[in-house]
């Protein structure tokens, strides 16, 4: 038995077998990138985001005692990014109080997510209502978390999140003349 070595790509019979191997993995791969698998997600760090120090609460109106305020207490937020795409999970906490069990937060009490890119224009914005559960052991407070999900392309442009309360339709006249 007769053992040859060979060094590199000397043998012409090798590189078709090895080229023959190869250009259906590579277009296998290719076919895997174009349906967004080569990339997993990786977590990466979110664009700022802020309560809107104008938009931060709400109330009935009253400036000494309103009937009832709504307010942003917390944000929390966790990005992670796939390819050019960014999906950025964030948590809102809100607080909700009232003077008594008979009075009702509005029902039209929205919040409002907005994307705002470096010239402080606006690329995105959702609004969604807001629900509070009085609980019977405390039925003048209550507390509620919203999570969502906005997704943005990555970009070297730096972004900010902006989340904020909008006036709900039904307002005291001192407080929307």
């Amino acid at each position: 038995m007769i053992v040859r070595f060979y060094q590199g790509t000397n043998l012409p019979q090798n590189r078709f077998k090895t080229a023959c191997f190869l250009l259906p993995l590579l277009f296998m791969l290719m076919g895997c990138q174009s349906l967004g698998f080569s990339e997993p997600e990786k977590k990466v760090a979110c664009p700022d985001y802020l309560i809107l120090k104008n938009a931060a609460g709400i109330t009935s109106g009253e400036e000494q005692k309103p009937a009832w305020q709504i307010s942003i207490d917390r944000l929390a937020a966790e990005c992670m990014a796939s390819g050019d795409q960014m999906a950025m999970r964030i948590g809102v906490k809100f607080l909700a109080s009232r003077q008594s069990s008979d009075i009702a937060i509005p029902s039209d009490a929205k919040y409002f997510i907005a994307i705002i890119d470096k010239d402080e224009n606006i690329i995105g914005k959702q609004f969604d209502v807001l629900s509070f559960e009085f609980k019977d052991e405390n039925p003048t407070s209550a507390e509620t978390i919203e999570q969502h999900e906005i997704k943005f392309p990555v970009s070297r442009e730096n972004y900010k999140i902006y989340v904020g309360l909008d006036r709900p339709a039904i307002q005291n006249k001192a407080e929307n003349p």
